[in-house]
């Protein structure tokens, strides 16, 4: 059983929990977690985000921001 520390429970607002069982699926990993401290269980949902585009549309407007200023 391997504590993590961070992540709070929503019972008790302790942040000590623990993993106790683990699911992947194609974009998202599901924890289920346990307080160490009250037992409340709970879940988690991991998401896996393609922010690339989002850098490159940043990159974008900021040169855009540089040209219209000069």
């Amino acid at each position: 059983m391997r504590e993590e520390k961070g992540y709070q429970c929503p019972a008790c607002g302790k942040a000590t929990t623990h993993v106790i069982q683990t699911s992947s699926l194609s974009s998202c990993i599901i924890r289920i977690r346990r307080c160490n401290l009250c037992g409340y269980s709970h879940e988690t949902v991991e998401v896996q985000m393609d922010i690339s585009s989002s850098i490159r549309k940043a990159a974008d407007i900021l040169q855009q921001a540089k040209v219209a200023e000069a």
